[in-house]
């Protein structure tokens, strides 16, 4: 199958095509099979792209589209400086024995009457291409495009907290093994605060995105641990049993009376659990026993009411 047809059953697939086109496309997919089969290909490489679509009414930046279609442009010139050209011929021209030294610059394998065409020109008309590629993609994937920059979002986030579980690791070390514990009457951004006034975490603030609020906790929540058989206020430490299943940090969450939604990221939260590792999860029930990780058994904010029952609290909330 030949890159046109391709490029036509990605439309198809994307439902971007003039009505002719698709009709045409739809008689060829009736009568391909391989047609019919790499359609299927296409729709399976989209699926993923929209299982977590972005907020509909949050802005994509400003002049995105221009600055894609200009970027892969630009690389689309480098490459062609940079890539020595397939030497070739007219189909109209037979084969020479061997090719004469030249100082004209090499011929692009395109078609006979476009052989006349200079190399700078080639570079103009295959940016203007895939511009108009770009064009006629973006113009309709626009919603794609958002669920990209959602999974960078996302990605980025998860890295900010393997960075700051780097510093939690740093301080345990130096204090056998206890991670930060926020003390009594404390709030859970004191925690790590005591990570940066002791010079484990350099960061100004914690933030996934523009709205942390001037809070050293940015919008992220802290463990607010746990109270234990007498009630007193215990931490966690990475000497702790399942320690798969023990959150320390996760993104802030919206609390609307018992009820908690996800504050950073649409679908979920990015969760860093007591072994280093960062999962994004789409529920709240991911703690040990299938623990709600941002209420306590009581669904009340505060230490959770045994070690299994462990609490991420906002940076004002406390134990």
């Amino acid at each position: 199958m030949d890159y046109l047809q391709e490029e036509k059953l990605l439309g198809y697939a994307l439902k971007a095509l003039p009505t002719q086109d698709t009709q045409t496309t739809e008689i060829l997919l009736a009568e391909s099979p391989q047609a019919q089969r790499t359609l299927d290909l296409i729709r399976s490489a989209l699926a993923p792209l929209a299982s977590d679509q972005d907020d509909p009414n949050e802005p994509l930046p400003p002049q995105l589209v221009a600055n894609t279609i200009g970027r892969v442009a630009e690389w689309i010139v480098q490459a062609e400086r940079l890539v020595p050209p397939i030497e070739c011929h007219a189909p109209s021209e037979s084969q020479p024995a061997a090719v004469a030294t030249s100082n004209e610059p090499p011929v692009y394998p395109v078609m006979a009457r476009e052989l006349a065409v200079d190399s700078s020109s080639n570079s103009r008309r295959n940016v203007f291409a895939i511009a108009v590629s770009l064009v006629l993609v973006l113009g309709i994937g626009l919603p794609f495009l958002a669920t990209l920059r959602s999974h960078a979002r996302q990605t980025a986030c998860a890295d900010s907290l393997r960075q700051v579980y780097s510093a939690l690791v740093q301080y345990a070390d130096d204090n056998e093994g206890n991670f930060p514990k926020v003390a009594e009457l404390q709030t859970a951004e004191s925690a790590i605060q005591t990570l940066r006034d002791q010079g484990y975490l350099t960061h100004t603030r914690l933030s996934c995105n523009d709205q942390a609020h001037g809070l050293s906790l940015g919008n992220y929540s802290y463990t607010l641990g746990y109270r234990d058989e007498l009630g007193t206020l215990c931490g966690f430490s990475y000497l702790d049993p399942d320690q798969d299943y023990i959150p320390l940090l996760a993104d802030a969450p919206r609390r609307k009376g018992e009820e908690t939604k996800p504050i950073n990221h649409r679908g979920g939260q990015n969760v860093l659990f007591a072994n280093g590792q960062v999962r994004f999860c789409t529920h709240a029930n991911v703690g040990i026993e299938n623990d709600h990780i941002f209420r306590n058994e009581r669904g009340k904010v505060g230490a959770g009411l045994r070690r299994e029952d462990s609490v991420l609290g906002r940076g004002y909330e406390m134990p």
